[in-house]
């Protein structure tokens, strides 16, 4: 049946109008002057609303994200959704890996956010701490540490090819922040020829003689110690492969950023887990590795780390130039101990 335009359009905004007025349950309307105002303005007024409350709903939102207050404050709507998201998803693998429902390692994270949250300012101000202070302040440096002691980064993906977490040491090798990684498809930092090689680890065979225990058998171990649980629930697989990662530098003195592609290593294991569509198969959870960016061979490019120097020598080896960070009498001091011994 034919209908004109105008029928059409009537009709729309009649629809329109009417959800304005009946939308009473998030309007302003407790304000002066609200019932005698005209659509217009009910319209404005309602939009600037569910504005303000939008804003109030994210800083309540982006306070609960495991990230301290100094990154928080500066993300945007997008971001705060996208890693509210990746947190939910991250949450979601972990409790299919252990086998609980609210995994321990998440209340520990949250523990340790909120003391690095309510310390900050403290840590700043006073330099000089108690022993217990200073262990707690060790205990909470310890994944750090350890990372730093592999020379790489901890990255985790889910079987789709996102970031559901990276370490926050990540600004240190490639020069993108964890909060920028997060939530991101992995591909967007690996050379477009690699891709394949990455695509290539998530395709694995099962053996025929090796079968995973049902949904309902990991389900009567939600109860029990993460410990205690047998390790034939899970199977791994630990790949070691190579891929160019994208990377980004700030110049010193510059605001231009070089970028580029650094050869790293992944080695890491793949998670398999009892498959809930198909009982009797497993599926990919995702893949935890370390990657470890490649030093370049030319020693123009190698970087030097706190504990490095450098220095020339003579073909007899005598000191015609020393890293001016270091004492060269300390130095020959070393040197003449390990002689020593």
């Amino acid at each position: 049946m034919y209908r004109p335009a105008a029928y059409w359009t009537k009709k729309v905004q009649v629809k329109v109008e009417s959800s304005i007025d009946d939308d009473v349950d998030i309007l302003p309307v407790h304000l002066d002057g609200w019932k005698n105002a005209s659509k217009a303005d009910k319209s404005r007024i309602a939009a600037k609303w569910r504005r303000d409350r939008e804003v109030e709903y994210l800083d309540k939102l982006s306070a609960l994200l495991p990230f301290p207050i100094d990154v928080t404050s500066k993300l945007d709507k997008g971001s705060i959704l996208r890693l509210t998201i990746t947190y939910l998803q991250l949450k979601n693998d972990v409790c299919r890996i252990t086998g609980e429902s609210r995994p321990q390692v998440f209340s520990q994270v949250t523990h340790v956010i909120d003391q690095h949250k309510t310390d900050h300012t403290y840590s700043h101000s006073n330099s000089k701490r108690d022993s217990g202070n200073m262990n707690q302040m060790l205990k909470v440096n310890e994944p750090e540490l350890m990372l730093h002691a592999l020379g790489g980064f901890l990255l985790y993906i889910n079987r789709k090819g996102r970031i559901l977490y990276v370490s926050e040491n990540v600004n240190t090798h490639l020069g993108f922040h964890q909060y920028d990684m997060i939530g991101k498809k992995v591909l967007a930092f690996i050379h477009h020829d690699d891709h394949k090689e990455l695509t290539k680890q998530f395709m694995i065979s099962m053996p025929p003689s090796m079968s995973l225990p049902t949904t309902d058998e990991v389900d009567e171990n939600e109860d029990e110690d993460p410990d205690s649980i047998n390790p034939d629930t899970f199977v791994s697989q630990r790949p070691a492969f190579y891929l160019r990662m994208r990377y980004q530098i700030m110049k010193k003195g510059s605001k231009t950023k070089h970028t580029g592609y650094l050869l790293s290593q992944w080695s890491g294991r793949i998670r398999l887990a009892p498959s809930k569509s198909n009982p009797g198969h497993s599926s990919i959870v995702g893949m935890v590795t370390i990657c470890r960016p490649l030093q370049s061979t030319s020693l123009l490019e190698i970087r030097l780390d706190g504990n490095m120097f450098m220095s020339r020598h003579t073909l007899d080896l005598k000191f015609t130039f020393c890293d001016p960070r270091f004492s060269l009498t300390a130095i020959l001091a070393a040197l003449m101990l390990v002689i020593s011994e």
